[in-house]
């Protein structure tokens, strides 16, 4: 088992690596969901102005202001958020780091991922070859639809880039779980 875990998770988080790879380097298929200020100089001016911290802001926020009693919040973010315009945002204030700390760190989380998902599979029974398959592709899109339709119904992100996300997701979800398929193969089995 240990040999199979260890097999299926590195050659899995490989696969995944290299797709992740495919799928934002030579298709671009996320970019086209990133929409453009029309002037993000005067955008990054205005959070670096109102954000002081890096965090996660939205806004309307539905945190009441200090001395503001929460149930008269409440109904002013409903009003705002039926009025719009809603904001969810990531502000980092330091930057970007580089490339090669974020490839590194990205591939010790597929590591992770695929060696929990190959722990799943090494507790099941009787499964085909496809059957293995199937099982990461259920894991990755079980994951995707808790993940992010949240988003897509909560914060508004659009239908589209989630299904490009959730189409992601599926795909790597197959192509790793050949790998982890392969890689956990019963004793015995052809």
């Amino acid at each position: 088992m240990g040999n199979a875990l260890v097999k299926g998770g590195v050659l899995g988080a490989i696969v995944l690596f290299v797709w992740g790879f495919v799928s934002h380097a030579v298709l671009s298929w996320h970019n086209v969901n990133l929409q453009r200020f029309a002037n993000e100089g005067a955008v990054a001016q205005a959070l670096s102005a109102n954000a002081p911290e890096s965090g996660i802001y939205a806004s309307p926020n539905p945190n009441p202001p200090p001395g503001v009693a929460s149930a008269d919040w409440e109904k002013t973010v409903e009003a705002q958020m039926k009025a719009g315009p809603l904001v969810f945002a990531v502000f980092n204030r330091q930057g970007f780091e580089g490339i090669t700390k974020a490839l590194v760190i990205q591939y010790l989380i597929l590591l992770v991922g695929n060696l929990l998902v190959t722990g799943l599979v090494l507790k099941t029974r009787g499964l085909t070859f496809g059957g293995r398959v199937g099982f990461v592709l259920m894991a990755a899109l079980a994951a995707g639809i808790l993940i992010h339709l949240p988003y897509w119904n909560w914060f508004g992100f659009p239908l589209k880039y989630t299904m490009v996300q959730l189409a992601d997701l599926a795909i790597g979800g197959v192509l790793s779980g050949i790998v982890i398929a392969w890689a956990t193969k019963p004793v015995g089995a052809p």
